[in-house]
């Protein structure tokens, strides 16, 4: 048993069973034993490789995205630019070389990141030396009145999830407890307050992954964004539509593991909703809404052109790199990211 599984044993047994979602946030976030606090998972060496890893031409068509959207803003001589989860910088990193040809845009942005894991904020400083970068901890933390553009790749997956489980003709809670010989188990309990699904009927032993956390975060931005003017991007692994049915996973060394075994040393992430997200951002007064899988977004902002590009000046390994990393960021064949990831842009 390993620090944090003692922590997390000892609250239990001191104040009952705690829920998924306190669990995956304690896993993830615990400030000196969390998985993204004292590591960096990213890349063949870590445990898990992200889109902008994959290519350069991923973060290159996002920053065409903001260019896009800075200049449909009216092209304003100061915006704020934020990234959620910025991983090592890499997506920023490949943003920026494409920013900086769009006259007048690098003088304007002004470039903040939030995180919160003191490992990788040191490598972000790293890849993005020589910008001018503020860093936080939350989104609330911004309150500049100008406008804001604020994207996010691979950032809701990992804010927790709580999962209610049907029984009968209602909904209980899943919980984390210890089982007789001190390991961690399953049990269930009665749902608090706030957290019934609404337009989710299912059956017997269905579970809908809830996300008040994430939901949250996706309310503060989209306030943002109706107050300051401005747009968001998010791109993540998830469904277009609400519907039940357990999508919590544990990755370590990029394959499966039980999630709650070694916690702390394997990233936990779910499929995020992004009907959900969509109809937060609807609530909160936001008109502008768009909705695609991250292939059809990739080609609308160019994918073909700009992997086009790259070829005529690449050598024969250089252009089956690309190939292969074209293919993998939008095709639609089991494990490529194609249709399983999905886009959700919003302008204010």
């Amino acid at each position: 048993m390993n620090n944090l599984e003692k922590i997390i044993r000892d609250r239990i047994i001191q104040h009952g069973p705690i829920s998924v979602g306190e669990y995956m946030m304690m896993a993830l976030c615990h400030p000196k034993y969390g998985y993204y606090m004292s590591k960096d998972p990213f890349g063949k060496d870590g445990d898990f490789t992200t889109a902008p890893e994959i290519s350069q031409i991923f973060g290159e068509l996002v920053g065409v995205w903001v260019i896009n959207r800075w200049i449909e803003m009216g092209s304003p001589e100061k915006f704020i630019l934020v990234e959620c989860g910025p991983g090592r910088g890499t997506l920023m990193s490949d943003i920026l070389r494409v920013a900086s040809k769009a006259k007048g845009l690098m003088e304007a942005v002004d470039i903040r990141m939030v995180e919160t894991s003191p490992v990788l904020i040191e490598k972000q400083k790293e890849v993005l030396k020589g910008f001018n970068i503020k860093w936080c901890e939350n989104i609330s933390e911004i309150t500049n009145n100008v406008p804001v553009i604020v994207i996010g790749n691979e950032f809701f997956d990992a804010l927790p999830v709580e999962h209610l489980v049907k029984l009968k003709d209602r909904w209980v809670q899943k919980v984390i407890s210890i089982d007789k010989i001190g390991k961690f188990c399953y049990g269930l309990r009665e749902v608090m307050a706030g957290l019934k699904p609404e337009g989710i009927e299912g059956k017997e032993e269905d579970i809908y992954e809830f996300a008040p956390v994430r939901a949250a975060y996706m309310r503060n931005v989209c306030e943002l964004i109706k107050s300051n003017g401005g747009g968001a991007l998010f791109i993540d692994y998830g469904h277009f539509k609400s519907s039940v049915g357990d999508t919590l996973q544990a990755v370590k060394n990029h394959k499966y593991v039980d999630i709650l075994e070694d916690t702390g040393n394997a990233d936990i992430t779910s499929h995020v909703d992004f009907e959900m997200l969509a109809r937060v951002a609807k609530e909160v007064g936001v008109s502008d809404i768009k909705l695609s899988t991250q292939r059809n977004f990739l080609l609308k902002m160019g994918l073909k052109e700009r992997a086009a590009a790259l070829m005529k000046v690449a050598d024969e390994k250089q252009q089956n790199d690309i190939v292969c990393a074209v293919k993998r960021l939008s095709g639609t064949d089991n494990g490529e990211m194609g249709e399983l990831f999905k886009v959700i842009e919003v302008n204010g």
